[in-house]
């Protein structure tokens, strides 16, 4: 049933999601939806078109009382408040994962070089409260739908990379990546059949080389 559900519209798909998470106060990617019309027509020489959307998040509101949860946002928000951002904290979870949202006046400030303050943040969230873990959960922390917009740049990148290497038969060595964003390199050319790629370096940052497969 969907009356009863609020009701998001956007020209694209990608903006009826963004005013969607606006509204729980989440991230595009933390959400499930339905698209109840989409249309595209022309009006006066210009293509218009317009999608309607019911959505609801994924994810229930984390448990404060779980000791993990509880710990990991007490944690962050003292280091927040040590580096003086105005941001505010909204966590999700489920069995296997955690994602975090973190909104506010502040956020360009984890934004800028590609989101390099976010992506150590969440680095060093992993290693103090999940890697030693028996229970090992996927820890996602994002700002605003940043992650969704980077990951689907990165996916795009692999597979033109990809084309490149399949044409010209030559292995091509990608920019510095963390291991969040080497993954999904990985992941995006995983079953692909005319290349396979390898992670080269020391350290928490490397380079992800794609390759060309024998003949």
């Amino acid at each position: 049933m969907t009356n009863n559900q609020p009701q998001f519209e956007g020209k694209t798909l990608r903006e009826a999601l963004k005013k969607a998470a606006e509204h729980y106060q989440t991230i595009p990617s933390s959400l499930d939806y339905q698209i109840l019309e989409q249309e595209s027509r022309g009006l006066w020489g210009r293509r218009v078109t317009r999608v309607k959307i019911t959505a609801h998040p994924k994810f229930q509101p984390a448990d404060r009382r779980e000791p993990l949860i509880s710990e990991l946002e007490g944690f962050l928000n003292n280091l927040l408040r040590l580096m003086r951002l105005e941001l505010k904290i909204d966590i999700k979870t489920t069995d296997r994962r955690i994602d975090i949202n973190l909104y506010g006046r502040d956020r360009y400030i984890l934004l800028a070089q590609k989101g390099e303050c976010l992506n150590s943040l969440q680095f060093l969230l992993y290693r103090i409260f999940l890697q030693n873990q028996q229970e090992k959960k996927i820890l996602r922390l994002d700002s605003e739908g940043f992650r969704s917009d980077r990951e689907e740049e990165l996916r795009s990148l692999a597979l033109k990379t990809a084309a490149l290497v399949t044409e010209s038969r030559k292995p091509y060595t990608m920019e510095p990546m963390n291991p969040y964003e080497r993954r999904l390199i990985h992941l995006a050319l995983k079953e692909h059949r005319e290349v396979t790629t390898v992670s080269e370096g020391e350290g928490f940052i490397k380079r992800v080389t794609i390759l060309p497969t024998r003949d």
